[in-house]
């Protein structure tokens, strides 16, 4: 029985497509690239920038460090376009209310994801939020392993929920396994491949999922 759940929040809590995705558009910009679309940027959503930027767009070490920077300025003008997920708010209150601890293990520069919860009012529902903090923990995996240390948490005790791949084999290296959710950026195909141990297609079900006993 899992005690303590780990959220991705991009893609699992909120919907971050119009603020991520149009400020890595406008930072793509200043780097040569026209005619993308926001569609294009859903691959972006999940893993930590400097791999975006690098793996997919070909930018170097030093570039990635100032397409960053950009990225955050940008960020932060389209920040007030994320919105919850629906059904999400009513399954967190109610795995709370059911005895598990929650947590938000994010690649996400960790003030972001704080300011971004608050404004949607679940902040008092999570006992951490854990993500990328002063150029510290921009691995999944880092942020993973530093929630199950702040928390007291043992691998086995915890499960990560996560719409991506990289949240599965994040999870993975630090020893926790992964429950995947089709309501965001990743496919069925995308998670299972990388190991989840199942996948569930919205918030009510995820809930159902986690109270029959897994």
């Amino acid at each position: 029985m899992y005690e303590t759940l780990l959220f991705d929040f991009d893609g699992t809590i909120g919907n971050s497509l119009l603020s991520v995705g149009n400020a890595i558009l406008e930072t793509l910009k200043r780097y040569g690239f026209e005619g993308l679309t926001l569609e294009d940027m859903r691959k972006c959503i999940g893993p930590p920038l400097e791999y975006s930027f690098s793996h997919f767009f070909g930018l170097d070490e030093k570039e990635c460090e100032n397409a960053i920077a950009i990225y955050r300025e940008y960020h932060a003008r389209f920040a007030y376009l994320d919105k919850p997920f629906d059904g999400i708010e009513d399954a967190l209150r109610t795995l709370r209310d059911r005895g598990f601890r929650l947590a938000v293990a994010t690649t996400k520069r960790e003030s972001s994801a704080v300011s971004l919860l608050d404004r949607f009012g679940l902040l008092p529902l999570f006992d951490l939020v854990a993500g990328e903090a002063e150029g510290r923990r921009s691995e999944k995996s880092e942020v993973v392993r530093y929630a199950l240390e702040a928390l007291g948490a043992a691998p086995d005790e915890a499960l990560m929920i996560g719409d991506r791949l990289y949240d599965v084999e994040g999870a993975a290296a630090a020893g926790v396994k992964t429950l995947g959710v089709l309501w965001g950026f990743g496919s069925r195909e995308e998670l299972l491949s990388a190991g989840a141990v199942a996948t569930v297609s919205t918030p009510a079900e995820l809930v159902d999922y986690l109270t029959r006993g897994h």
